[in-house]
C-alpha cells in the first residue's frame, strides 16, 4: 500500500472504532477492530521508516556526488592552473626568443596582438556614465527585523513554513 493510501485507512480505522465504542459494541468486536488498526498502524509505521531510510540513503548520495565533483573540480583547478602556468612560459620563452610563430604537424604557435582593453589604475575617478548600476535587491533580513517589530511594509508577510526533519 502507498503511504498516501495507509493514511486514510489509519484514519478511518480510528474512526470506525471510536463509532463502534459509541455503539457499545462487544469487547471481541473492538479487539478485532484494534488488530486491523495494529496492523495498519505497523504498514504505516513500516512505510514511513522505508520512505525516511530511501531519503537517507539519497542524501548520502547527494553528499558523495558532491564530495567527488569538489575532487573533480579541484583535480580542474589545478590542471588549468598547470596550463596557464605553462601557456606563459611558452609565451615569454618566444618574446625572449624574438620567435613569433612555430608550426608542428598538429598546431601552430604564435604570438599574437590581442584587442585594446582598458585599465583602470587604483583610484581612478570614473565618471557616473561609463558605471554599470546593479539592479536594486530586497535586503530580506532588514524586511523580516522591520516586521517583527510591527513595521507595516505593502506586499511583505512573515510566513512559518514547516519541514520535514530525519535525524
Amino acid at each position: 500500500m502507498k503511504l498516501f493510501d495507509l493514511a486514510p485507512a489509519y484514519e478511518q480505522a480510528l474512526s470506525i472504532i471510536t463509532q463502534m465504542e459509541e455503539d457499545g459494541c462487544t469487547a471481541d468486536e473492538l479487539e478485532e477492530a484494534m488488530k486491523m488498526v495494529d496492523q495498519i498502524e505497523g504498514d504505516l509505521n513500516t512505510k514511513c521508516m522505508n520512505i525516511a531510510s530511501w531519503v537517507r540513503n539519497l542524501e548520502a548520495e547527494a553528499k558523495a556526488i558532491k564530495e567527488a565533483q569538489d575532487a573533480m573540480d579541484k583535480r580542474r583547478k589545478a590542471a588549468t592552473a598547470k596550463a596557464d602556468s605553462l601557456r606563459n612560459y611558452l609565451f615569454y620563452g618566444l618574446k625572449l626568443a624574438g620567435v613569433t610563430k612555430v608550426q608542428f604537424p598538429h598546431f601552430v604557435i604564435s604570438v599574437k596582438q590581442c584587442p585594446e582593453s582598458v585599465r583602470i589604475a587604483p583610484g581612478a575617478l570614473i565618471p557616473d556614465k561609463y558605471l554599470r548600476h546593479p539592479e536594486p535587491e530586497p535586503n530580506k533580513v532588514a524586511l523580516k527585523d522591520a516586521l517583527k517589530h510591527g513595521k507595516e511594509i505593502p506586499g511583505c508577510s512573515l510566513e512559518r513554513n514547516e519541514k520535514l526533519e530525519i535525524k
